[in-house]
């Protein structure tokens, strides 16, 4: 899948697509984890996701 700024039009990024089975997995997973995600406090999850984004941003490179 192609994802293009509605700006510009311009590729953004090319994602992988998914089988309906596995996006439905999935979502079954996501839905079985919140739970806990949100028994964590709200300082955590902040830090947490800073870090992931400082992450991304380092080796947005490799993600791409």
């Amino acid at each position: 899948m192609r994802l293009r700024n509605p700006a510009d039009g311009s590729l953004l990024a090319t994602l992988a697509e998914d089988s309906p089975s596995a996006v439905r997995d999935k979502a079954v997973a996501a839905r079985r984890a919140q739970p806990r995600w949100a028994a964590v406090p709200l300082a955590r999850r902040k830090a947490v996701l800073a870090r992931f984004g400082s992450l991304a941003a380092r080796g947005k490179a490799e993600l791409a």
